[in-house]
């Protein structure tokens, strides 16, 4: 799950974007609203991964925060924070990620060793009991107190530890707010958000958007075809759809 913005008139608006294995589904909303978004997953049985963004927080119950965005927001902090005491801790934390991510690749798809998550587990909440000084420090053990169980939940379950493939989503309505600059009515965020996540969608199930918006609108289809369900896989080859064969 991943925000960018949107405008509605000349309105701040957001987008909040959502990725599973064959579905992108973007709802567009004047505020980062959690009711929303527990709204969106109140049916939703898997395993949530997003940036730290607040509005995530306490929605729903298994986690994986994108260590990603942890490595990135240690970066920019070194640019500005020379202090032993932060480096010390920013060195120590980005060991913890790096060793993480390797175990991950080493295992290839497979659950690591509980004893080996324990023990990563245990030095960052080690990171956490620490006095600090450092106002930075002080500000990542804030975020690891929240999330410090959300880390390395990629390490027993077969998911992603980043966001990118949500943040590429994402750059639909990014760039289409750049050529547009957002809607000028809630009609036309209505049919942004959908016709949006048709796109994005069909593009994820290997099938022609536009091909499938014919057979929409013609009434031989109402649904996506999904080649990627073991249902659909002899019934809808990828990029066509029933008038596409037909032509």
């Amino acid at each position: 799950m991943d925000h960018t913005g949107w405008f509605y008139d000349s309105d701040p608006w957001f987008v909040a974007t959502f990725v599973t294995d064959d579905v992108t589904l973007y709802h567009i909303a004047p505020t980062k609203n959690r009711m929303s978004i527990e709204a969106i997953l109140q049916d939703f049985g898997g395993i949530m991964l997003s940036d730290s963004d607040s509005t995530w927080n306490g929605v729903g119950g298994v986690w994986q925060k994108c260590l990603g965005h942890y490595n990135c927001n240690i970066e920019e902090t070194l640019k500005t924070n020379k202090s032993g005491e932060f480096r010390v801790f920013a060195h120590e934390l980005q060991l913890i990620i790096r060793r993480a991510v390797k175990l991950y690749k080493q295992a290839d798809g497979k659950a690591v060793a509980e004893k080996l998550v324990g023990n990563l587990q245990k030095r960052i909440n080690c990171l956490t009991r620490r006095q600090y000084t450092d106002q930075d420090c002080k500000r990542f053990v804030e975020r690891l107190k929240r999330e410090a169980y959300h880390l390395l939940t990629f390490l027993i379950h077969d998911i992603e530890y980043h966001n990118n493939t949500c943040e590429r989503a994402v750059r639909l309505l990014a760039r289409l707010r750049k050529a547009i600059y957002g809607s000028r009515s809630v009609r036309g965020i209505k049919s942004t958000e959908t016709v949006a996540t048709i796109y994005a969608t069909c593009k994820m199930r290997r099938i022609n958007p536009y091909h499938f918006l014919i057979d929409l609108l013609s009434g031989r289809l109402d649904a996506i075809p999904n080649p990627n369900s073991a249902a659909q896989t002899r019934a809808a080859p990828a990029v066509k759809t029933a008038s596409a064969a037909t032509a």
